[in-house]
Parts: C-alpha cells; sequence; structure tokens
C-alpha cells in the first residue's frame, strides 16, 4: 500500500505531487488516523483515490497536524510536513483540491 499526494486544480492538472519515497510510507501514517479523533482522515482510502476541497482540507489539517506529532522518525515528519504543505495551499486558495492517490 502507498500513497501519492497532489494538489490539483478543477481540471484535475497537477499544480504539486508529493510521491510517497522508499521506507516513508504515507499509508502507515494516514493507516493510524482511525478512531474519532480522525473523522475526516479515517475517510482516505487506501485503494483508491480520495479528494478533499479547501473546506474538507482544513479539518484533514487539524487531524493531519496529530499524524505529524505522531509520525514514528524524521523521514516520516517530513513527508507528512510536505503533505500538510499541499493542504495549506489548498485551504488558502479556491478550485484547487487535494487528491491522495492510493494503490
Amino acid at each position: 500500500m502507498a500513497f501519492n499526494v497532489a494538489l490539483e486544480d478543477e481540471n484535475g492538472k497537477k499544480i504539486v505531487f508529493v510521491a510517497e519515497p522508499v521506507g516513508v510510507p504515507i499509508a502507515r501514517a494516514v493507516s493510524k488516523a482511525v478512531g474519532p479523533r480522525f473523522p475526516w482522515g479515517s475517510t482516505i482510502d487506501p485503494y483508491g483515490d480520495t479528494t478533499f476541497n479547501y473546506i474538507q482540507a482544513r479539518l484533514l489539517r487539524n487531524e493531519w497536524a496529530i499524524l505529524i506529532q505522531e509520525a514514528e522518525n524524521e523521514k516520516t515528519r517530513d513527508i507528512l510536513l510536505q503533505v500538510d504543505e499541499i493542504l495549506q495551499r489548498c485551504v488558502s486558495e479556491r478550485h484547487l483540491y487535494v487528491k491522495f492517490h492510493g494503490d
């Protein structure tokens, strides 16, 4: 299981793309986003694509901060911070979407 995360415009054009590096699985961090602390993170489909608009990205960022804080190592934290930058850009602009591409 692996994830790539993209910031896309309303036409599906990729603006920013974070590919999951070998040995630093975004998927492992996302798999911990379960339960009542993660109502938005738990909706990310590990085997399909999941899209968030600017309102949803703002809510997901709150949960993403927990994943960053609880990251198992610095490499994982770094990649999660890159995804957070994508989420933040989506929150601050309109007609952009964050798309998690699962396996």
